[in-house]
């Protein structure tokens, strides 16, 4: 599926398999790319020349050339927000030779993506990798740990901790916590 010079659009719920490339948006602007699932294509999400698109929600896998790349075309891919998506498999999981602003992750509670070749450490069982995905041209900050982790039985909230006046994080269950668990 192929998108050319396009503004303000919704792109969602396909299912695309077995082409050159999966889903690419070439100088396109302001789009959302929402809950489409694209397996075994050459390159599973395409970027190129394109800006301040929203790619949210999808699962790309398979692929054997890139899960999402984001060309630099005449313009460059500048300011895409990334996140929320499960990138399982592909032989590149993710490239940004060029472009600026580009994001993989929003803050917590919301998160970046899962990577099916990064899903450890998470020594405090919150949900998120300890460390940022790294890959060339960009980062995920906050990896999640299991595909479409954000959908789980967990949220984030505040409490207060020992200090007066002062809050913090907490990534708690919605049901009974196990045994083991670190949570009330």
């Amino acid at each position: 599926m192929v998108f050319s010079s396009t503004s303000n659009n919704t792109v969602t719920g396909n299912t695309v398999n077995s082409n050159l490339f999966g889903i690419a948006l070439e100088s396109s602007s302001s789009n959302n790319v929402l809950n489409n699932s694209a397996s075994l294509n050459g390159d599973e999400i395409t970027l190129s020349a394109a800006s301040n698109n929203n790619v949210t929600g999808n699962t790309v896998s398979g692929s054997s050339n890139t899960g999402i790349v984001l060309n630099t075309g005449a313009t460059g891919a500048n300011n895409n927000i990334i996140y929320r998506n499960n990138f399982i498999g592909n032989t590149t999981q993710a490239y940004v030779p060029a472009g600026s602003g580009n994001l993989f992750n929003l803050p917590l509670p919301t998160g970046g993506n899962y990577w099916s070749n990064w899903t450890t450490p998470d020594s405090d069982n919150d949900g998120i990798v300890d460390s940022p995905y790294v890959f060339s041209g960009g980062q995920d900050n906050y990896p999640w740990t299991l595909k479409n982790g954000w959908l789980g039985d967990y949220f984030w909230t505040w409490y207060d901790n020992l200090s007066p006046g002062a809050k913090d994080w907490c990534y708690c269950q919605t049901r009974p916590a196990p045994a083991t668990s670190p949570f009330p």
